[in-house]
């Protein structure tokens, strides 16, 4: 099932979320993790790859994923502003339905969430 179609393709089946970029670069050389690593990111090509690649994660990790940024979405603010853009964006992708149909009762108790976060 197809969550995000594009450049970005996100997509799950029944045991991992797979995430592919149509360019195959994903700013890897630009983590912490390279730089841990000794990468020399002043001489890695602009674009160092071309061609398309992905990732595929455990289901479960992407879950806990979801909600550890859902939290931090939560604490900045902008978790109403992400659900509008997500159901702009991808409201006509299979994985999205859930969205479509729970999003009109999500955005208040997001924003509900967003203001007691900001009070605190």
């Amino acid at each position: 099932m197809s969550y995000m179609r594009g450049a970005q393709y996100l997509w799950r089946d029944d045991k991992r979320i797979h995430l592919w970029v149509a360019t195959g670069y994903d700013g890897w050389d630009q983590s912490v993790r390279a730089e841990s690593q000794g990468v020399d990111t002043e001489t890695v090509p602009e674009h160092p790859m071309s061609a398309p690649s992905g990732v595929a994660l455990p289901q479960a990790i992407a879950d806990e994923y979801v909600l550890l940024r859902l939290a931090e979405l939560l604490a900045a603010g902008d978790a109403v502003a992400a659900l509008d853009r997500a159901l702009g964006h991808h409201a006509g992708n299979g994985g999205a339905v859930a969205l479509v149909d729970l999003g009109a009762r999500l955005r208040p108790v997001l924003a509900d969430f967003e203001g007691q976060c900001a009070a605190s």
